[in-house]
């Protein structure tokens, strides 16, 4: 009896040696493992530099969409056409001092004599073109640009409208600096300075 105790003794370390002694496939970098079993310390978490991987692939989505909104309300300027034209002084004096005959969408037209921050006709402008754009973006007209309140609020959007207006602007004072030279000799070296200057 003792004998068959031992010997059923012996059996069952046997078993439990052979459990805990499984064999596991060693990792080694580079080496192709053979097991089969999940890697639940694999780190599938993106690194940190792609932490937002979509932010700035949305941000030069927006920009490129509002420059073409832009563009096609005849906004900005172009080596193959014209610069735009501003609204006439007289619309432009009868909103700034009466409220008169403001800003309207489907004509807009930007004071470019004056400041684009400071002028309540270009305020006013801006801030029309500014709620259009957004609630184009609101509304998928632009399907690659999801609408996101921290990056698309109005006072974000507003200061992206200026900064893209900002080119043209300056064009305008540059040819107004040219008209004001009466020597036409004065007038081709002041062009090909401010040309120099915004190429």
């Amino acid at each position: 009896m003792p004998a068959m105790i031992e010997r059923i003794a012996d059996e069952i370390r046997g078993i439990t040696s052979t459990c805990s002694h499984k064999p596991q496939a060693r990792k080694h970098r580079g080496a192709v493992e053979e097991d089969t079993e999940p890697d639940y310390e694999d780190d599938l978490t993106p690194s940190p530099r792609r932490k937002h991987p979509g932010k700035w692939g949305t941000m030069n989505h927006l920009h490129d969409f509002f420059h073409k909104y832009l563009r096609d309300k005849r906004l900005l300027n172009s080596k193959n056409s014209t610069l735009p034209q501003s609204p006439s002084s007289q619309m432009v004096q009868a909103f700034n001092r009466d409220n008169e005959s403001p800003p309207r969408l489907d004509n807009i037209a930007i004071d470019w004599n004056d400041s684009l921050r400071r002028s309540p006709w270009n305020i006013e402008a801006i801030n029309l073109l500014v709620v259009d754009f957004q609630a184009n973006i609101k509304t998928g007209s632009y399907a690659s640009v999801i609408f996101d309140e921290d990056m698309m609020n109005l006072d974000d959007l507003r200061e992206l409208c200026i900064d893209k207006l900002r080119r043209t602007h300056q064009a305008h004072r540059n040819h107004s600096k040219i008209e004001g030279f009466a020597n036409p000799q004065e007038r081709e070296n002041a062009t090909c300075e401010f040309a120099s200057r915004s190429s």
